[in-house]
């Protein structure tokens, strides 16, 4: 259990729930169900396959997780970057900064590379932590904003018609995937 790969899904759940922490006020908390789940379904198949191929469940995991990264981070990264070379008076192409961030990734996901960063050691526990450590933050937004809405009366007019993939679409640029096109 303290090798296992958990991760990928924490990971998940930080990003479902990172904005649904700030947003709460804006957002059904029962809507982050949907894209949580479809998520979890994603890593899932991912680990899956890159066991599959490489029948080590650790580097999987791990495979995962890059994937993962690659597409959950990149539009925030690319637009702190952008913002931090506008602040200098350079520039950047996005597609540039694409291939920058897919090379090291890529460089990030070769098996020696991996073993090399204590893949079949530590690298796993130390990222189950991390990212655990990190879903701290959000949890405790969540339960200080639901558990004084639980102890009183739910007044209606406060629930807002924002859907939660309607709020991916902006940060994430995943609408397709959230739903936000759904009536």
């Amino acid at each position: 259990m303290k090798r296992l790969a958990l991760y990928p899904f924490l990971f998940i759940l930080y990003v479902i729930l990172d904005p649904l922490a700030r947003n709460l006020d804006q957002l059904d908390p029962s809507l982050a169900l949907r894209p949580l789940v479809i998520l979890w379904l994603t890593a899932a198949s991912g680990v899956s396959l890159f066991y599959f191929l490489f029948r080590d469940w650790r580097y999987a995991g791990y495979l995962a997780f890059l994937l993962l990264l690659f597409f959950l981070a990149f539009g925030h990264l690319n637009r702190f970057v952008q913002d931090q070379l506008l602040i200098l008076g350079l520039g950047l192409n996005e597609r540039l900064f694409l291939a920058i961030y897919a090379g090291l990734l890529t460089i990030l996901a070769v098996k020696p590379v991996w073993a090399r960063l204590g893949g079949r050691t530590w690298l796993a526990p130390y990222l189950n932590l991390a990212i655990a450590l990190g879903l701290l933050f959000p949890v405790y937004g969540l339960l200080s904003e639901l558990l004084p809405r639980l102890s009183r009366p739910r007044d209606q007019s406060r629930v807002a018609q924002t859907r939660f993939g309607e709020v991916l679409v902006m940060d994430w640029g995943m609408g397709a995937l959230f739903g936000a096109g759904d009536p």
